[in-house]
Parts: C-alpha cells; sequence; structure tokens
C-alpha cells in the first residue's frame, strides 16, 4: 500500500509539472525544462536514494544466504542495483541531452525490469519519467517548428 501511495503521488506530481504551461499570458520567462525543475531533480534524488535503502536491505539479506545459489542471487541483484544508481547519478549530472536522458531512463528502466521485477514502484516511476521526457521532447520539437514558419 505504501508502494502504492508513493507511486500515485509521483505520478501526480510529474503530471502536474508537465501541465504547467510553458510561459504566463504576460510573456515573462518560460518555466524551466523538467531536468532543471524541482520536481524533475526530486524524482530522480528520491529514486537514488531509495536505491540505497534497496541496496542496504539486499546486502542484509546477502549475509544471510548461506547456499551458493542465493549468494550469486543476492550478488546479482546488487550489481543491478549499482547500475541503476550509476545510472540515476548520470541523469542527475546536468550533462546530459534531452535525448540521451530518454535513452538512459529506458535503459535504467529495462535493468529494472529483467534484474529486479519486483521493485514495481521503481520501474513505475521510471516509467512516468519516461513518459514525462518523451513529452517535453515533442514540445521542443512542435515549438521548434512553430519557431521555423
Amino acid at each position: 500500500m505504501k508502494k502504492l501511495t508513493i507511486s500515485i503521488l509521483c505520478t501526480a506530481l510529474l503530471s502536474a509539472c508537465v501541465q504547467m504551461p510553458n510561459s504566463d499570458s504576460a510573456g515573462s520567462t518560460p518555466r524551466p525544462a523538467f531536468k532543471d525543475s524541482a520536481i524533475g531533480l526530486a524524482t530522480v534524488g528520491s529514486l537514488i536514494i531509495l536505491m540505497d535503502v534497496k541496496r542496504q536491505k539486499t546486502q542484509e539479506t546477502l549475509k544471510t544466504q548461506t547456499s551458493s545459489q542465493g549468494i550469486s542471487k543476492y550478488q546479482a541483484r546488487l550489481s543491478a542495483i549499482d547500475a541503476v544508481k550509476s545510472n540515476l547519478v548520470s541523469y542527475s549530472s546536468g550533462q546530459l541531452s534531452l535525448g540521451d536522458k530518454i535513452s538512459l531512463v529506458n535503459a535504467t528502466s529495462d535493468i529494472v525490469k529483467s534484474k529486479l521485477p519486483d521493485y514495481g514502484d521503481i520501474i513505475a516511476t521510471l516509467s512516468t519519467l519516461s513518459q514525462v521526457l518523451i513529452t517535453a521532447q515533442h514540445q521542443a520539437k512542435a515549438a521548434a517548428a512553430a519557431a521555423n514558419q
């Protein structure tokens, strides 16, 4: 229930961010891009923290494993968690273009789906983030096309 609540809250906040107008009617400065907004950075920051928590829990579980199969399973999970966390840190660095961020989020989502399928809350948040970024990309293309006319 707690995971569902968090996922719904993240989705609502991200949806609200997308639905905000690009600028007000007075023609002042446009709103910041999602990657620069507090909600965008908070979403990725929250995912990084969540991955740290999940990593700690996985490490604790790994310590209790006695069979080689169990140890191997949880070591693979730790590797996947580290890969996801690394991708999220790269995302939040501010060095990537919008297209690169979309690719990175999709790749990260694929890692979680294949290696950590029980992390539904993270999968849902990454999916929402991907949709927000794709929407932003479409809006940027539409704005560029309108400016060229």
